[in-house]
């Protein structure tokens, strides 16, 4: 059980830096935080929304060329 809490933590944790990522318009730096969780569980509900919203973002921001 301390096992499971602890991976939820850092899972929980690594998304939170995924999102400060996407905050920091750093989208392959949060899409690579993002890929990490699903190796470990490609089934993450939020993990695969996240996914979906730096994909989203990326691609508006390079219709807009703020990204290269």
């Amino acid at each position: 059980l301390m096992f499971l809490m602890l991976m939820g933590t850092s899972v929980y944790a690594q998304l939170d830096e995924a999102r400060e990522a996407l905050r920091n318009d750093e989208y392959d730096r949060a899409l690579s935080m993002v890929d990490e969780i699903l190796e470990r569980n490609a089934n993450d509900v939020k993990a695969l929304e996240l996914e979906g919203r730096v994909f989203e973002e990326k691609v508006l921001a390079r219709m807009y060329n703020l990204v290269t």
